[in-house]
């Protein structure tokens, strides 16, 4: 059986729309249903989603979180403020508002001038120095500090299967690696034929390899 709404609009496509009353019922509970069907699915499919990047296990992860979030932050200084100001003037000149200050001929004002370039420009050489800072920092090929030994890992990528070798203790695993705590890893790739991506956003945080 056909849906209702099907049927009400191949019904107005059959007839011109001179013939459809003006006060003719309109099926909107369909439309709320399908709106409805369309939201729960759209939360059911998000809900298998999870925030690796804002969750880090590791000390590199954790300092780019930061600067994730210091980096947003300085950005939201300038956009929440426009988006309050947009709804503002909107609002506070509208054309029913006869207390408004009517001013057609105003075309400059130094003021506004030096508070809408100067914030702007302050938060580019903020963000500039920070990221400047924080990239020679956060260098992905720059040991980290530690007083333990770096555990060296070699990281052969196989058909569909990974192969890690514990060069110091002459061990090795498949499609399983064991990292101790507080313990800096060296990582070498290598691959057997094609090119592999070798990568986990909790621990590693940079990207993938």
């Amino acid at each position: 059986m056909r849906h209702p709404l099907f049927q009400t609009l191949a019904a107005s496509l059959k007839r011109p729309l001179s013939s459809i009353p003006p006060d003719s019922p309109q099926p909107r509970g369909s439309v709320r249903r399908v709106a409805s069907t369309v939201a729960t699915g759209a939360l059911m499919l998000l809900g298998g989603c999870s925030s690796a990047l804002l969750d880090p296990k590791g000390d590199i992860g954790a300092q780019e979180k930061h600067l994730i979030l210091v980096a947003l932050g300085l950005m939201l200084l300038v956009v929440i403020p426009v988006i309050v100001l947009t709804l503002f003037f909107a609002w506070r000149y509208r054309a029913s508002n006869t207390r408004a200050t009517y001013a057609p001929k105003w075309a400059h004002s130094t003021a506004i001038e030096v508070v809408v370039w100067s914030i702007p420009c302050v938060i580019i050489i903020t963000l500039g120095v920070l990221i400047w800072k924080t990239t020679h920092t956060l260098d992905p090929y720059k040991p980290i500090e530690s007083q333990q030994k770096p555990l060296r890992v070699d990281v052969v990528a196989l058909n569909w299967k990974w192969h890690f070798i514990y060069r110091d203790y002459g061990v090795a695993s498949v499609n399983e690696l064991a990292i101790p705590v507080d313990t800096p890893v060296e990582f070498r790739l290598t691959a057997e034929s094609l090119m592999n991506s070798f990568g986990n956003a909790p621990v590693f945080h940079g990207g993938q390899k």
